[in-house]
């Protein structure tokens, strides 16, 4: 039986990915804070916080949705106190009818599951802070079915992304997907 924690991310999680941004004020603190890699890469210290925060995840995940089929399923979870931590299995499908990751050649039978390890914690009732950890090479590995070079290229091919999107955050605003292009000058 699922804890009224784990209901309650549950339920949260479901109108993020969404787009309901209305779960803010009913399911967040005002200075929730958020560390993901994503976060980490795009801004100076390392995590984003507040109604953008939400809205910045809600935007990636929904990125995804819109590149790929994909699932969120919790296979493990522990709680203790005011913490809830999930190993949860994100896997992504091609499928024909959406663009893929940037238009990257991927088989049409590509089947990617990311592990990752999410750890919430809550202050009167609400969710406070949200860490999510994962293993970047190792997914570009799984996108790239096991070559070493192509990973490493791709990941390098997101530097000028990844400083646009910096840029973007920098400025209070969202990043658009796919990114523009760099400015050249």
């Amino acid at each position: 039986m699922k804890s009224e924690k784990s209901n309650f991310l549950d339920e949260t999680y479901e109108r993020v990915y969404a787009g309901d941004m209305t779960v803010f004020e009913e399911c967040f603190t005002p200075d929730y804070t958020l560390w993901i890699p994503e976060t980490q890469m795009m801004t100076k210290d390392g995590y984003l916080k507040g109604k953008f925060a939400m809205e910045f995840l809600s935007t990636i995940i929904r990125n995804d949705g819109s590149n790929f089929d994909r699932t969120i399923e919790v296979v493990h979870e522990v709680e203790q106190d005011d913490t809830v931590v999930r190993e949860v299995h994100y896997t992504m499908k091609m499928n024909p009818d959406k663009p893929g990751d940037g238009g990257a050649d991927y088989p049409p039978d590509l089947v990617v599951t990311i592990r990752l390890l999410n750890m919430y914690k809550f202050r009167d009732g609400k969710i406070c802070e949200e860490s999510t950890f994962y293993n970047i090479l190792g997914t570009e590995m799984d996108f790239m079915q096991g070559d070493l070079k192509k990973a490493v290229a791709k990941i390098l091919k997101m530097e000028p992304m990844i400083k646009v999107m910096r840029e973007k955050l920098s400025k209070g605003e969202l990043p658009s997907f796919p990114p523009p292009p760099p400015d050249p000058s």
